[in-house]
């Protein structure tokens, strides 16, 4: 799996507009072509459902899509996000989406790292649910769990256990006018759920990103939603 963080300059771009801003106010969910035929391994396939409004104002848009729909015993699900500088003028513009847990926002089950994430190497990542011989990784807030101790014994509704993050700075790229930045994010399974990638539909969100725009705050935020299915 290869890492994918790169820019893309968009000359004559025609998504700018007079005073730098179009008026579309929906992020982008894109629909690349899929093969229709999953790997003879394959337990679950992903696809993105939904990709929330961001203000008319926003200097950058959002695009959302899959780029490996497939979750096999030996390899998981990818997704890229793209955002785009709408502006006339360059932006400083954080990570739309580092990491997080889908139980931040909706049912717990799924876990979305970008490869810039320090978390663990995501390039080695192998979904231990569906692999044999693979430990899980689990996290508490009091750090690591050992791996003798009995998942079934995990409570995840307790305040003190769950996925503990670490806390790196969120990546920074300049954006030009009509530039876009794309970036790579693996699936993961939850590995305080007793079941491996649940089906279901779950939410993300990213920070809020605040630009100055004549002269006044502009908070975005990019939320989506990911469907995980039966193969």
């Amino acid at each position: 799996m290869n890492r994918r963080t790169y820019l893309v300059a968009v000359a004559g771009s025609s998504s700018l507009a007079v005073g730098g801003l179009v008026a579309a106010h929906t992020q982008q969910k894109s629909s690349p072509e899929i093969a229709e035929d999953p790997p003879e391994d394959a337990e679950r396939q992903i696809s993105i459902e939904d990709v929330g409004s961001i203000p008319d104002e926003s200097p950058v848009a959002f695009d959302v899509e899959v780029d490996d729909p497939w979750i096999t015993p030996s390899s998981t699900a990818t997704v890229e996000i793209t955002t785009t500088n709408r502006d006339d003028r360059s932006h400083q513009v954080d990570a739309a989406f580092l990491k997080g847990a889908s139980a931040d926002r909706s049912d717990r089950g799924i876990v979305v790292y970008n490869h810039r994430a320090a978390d663990f190497e995501v390039d080695e990542y192998v979904p231990p649910c569906f692999a044999e011989d693979v430990d899980p990784i689990v996290w508490t807030s009091e750090g690591y769990i050992d791996e003798d101790v009995d998942l079934n014994d995990v409570d995840p509704a307790e305040e003190d256990v769950g996925i503990m993050f670490t806390m790196e700075p969120t990546p920074q790229d300049r954006l030009g006018p009509g530039e876009s930045r794309t970036e790579q994010f693996i699936v993961a399974d939850d590995p305080l759920v007793d079941a491996c990638f649940p089906p279901g539909t779950y939410e993300f969100a990213g920070e809020d990103l605040a630009f100055e725009v004549d002269g006044a705050s502009v908070d975005v935020r990019l939320t989506w939603e990911l469907t995980a299915e039966s193969v």
